[in-house]
Order: structure tokens, then sequence, then C-alpha cells
């Protein structure tokens, strides 16, 4: 029993010294960008309006395979047939990371939806074996 509650004590230990040291402070750091939202049907780019932080902002959503790749950009062709070019940066969050953890490295063939803010990088991607 008293392996147990010191097993159970330095997990909550080591977990809440994680969430202490990447959680910013009041005021500090940047602001994580939105979650995907839930889109119904079938569609390759869509324009959302959405407000952030209280200002009104244009939430640009692309879905599509990946069809070439660079640190600074990704082409994605889209289920209508378009090539959309996303350009990235160094804060695009990707999602899940065990498919690749570089830009270059993402595989053609794998299929993605990148989530930009006013027409800026993408500050997100999810990557996915199938849509």
């Amino acid at each position: 029993m008293r392996r147990f509650v010191a097993i159970l004590i330095a997990t909550l230990v080591v977990s809440g010294a994680g969430v202490a040291a990447g959680a910013p402070g009041k005021g500090k750091g940047a602001t994580p960008p939105p979650p995907f939202p839930t889109i119904v049907g079938v569609w390759s780019h869509d324009e959302l309006n959405v407000l952030i932080k209280g200002k009104w902002h244009t939430m640009i959503l692309d879905h599509g395979r990946i069809t070439k790749s660079t640190a600074a950009q990704l082409n994605l062709r889209e289920p209508d047939g378009t090539v959309a070019t996303i350009p990235l940066s160094a804060k695009t969050r990707v999602a899940p990371l065990r498919f690749s953890q570089t830009p270059p490295a993402f595989r053609r063939g794998l299929w993605a939806i990148t989530m930009r803010i006013d027409d800026g990088p993408a500050v997100r991607l999810r990557l996915m074996r199938r849509p």
C-alpha cells in the first residue's frame, strides 16, 4: 500500500510540474490557435468568420492530399481537383506527430487539413491516412 501511495504522489508531482512548466503565465506567451471546427459533408475549401480574442478573423480551411512539401509550403490536391499552396511557418502545430515531425518529410499521398488565419501561414495541420 505504501508503494502504491508513493507511486501515486510521484505521478501527481511530475504531471503537475509538467503542466505548470508548459503553461504560460497570465498575459505571457501566445494564445494557441483555435481547434478545428466540425464541418459536415464533403468539402475541400472553406472560409469562416470567427471571433478570436474579441476581434473578427477569417479562418481558412483546406482539405486534400499532399502532392509536394517543403519547409516553407505544402501543396494539396483538393477533392474538387484544384491545387492549393499552403504556406507553413515554424509555429505551425502538426497533429499527430507520429506521421512526421518535419515539413519536408510529409509524405506524398497523406491527407491533410490545414487552418490559416487571415491569409497567413498555416497555424494548424492535421495529417491522416484517409479522409
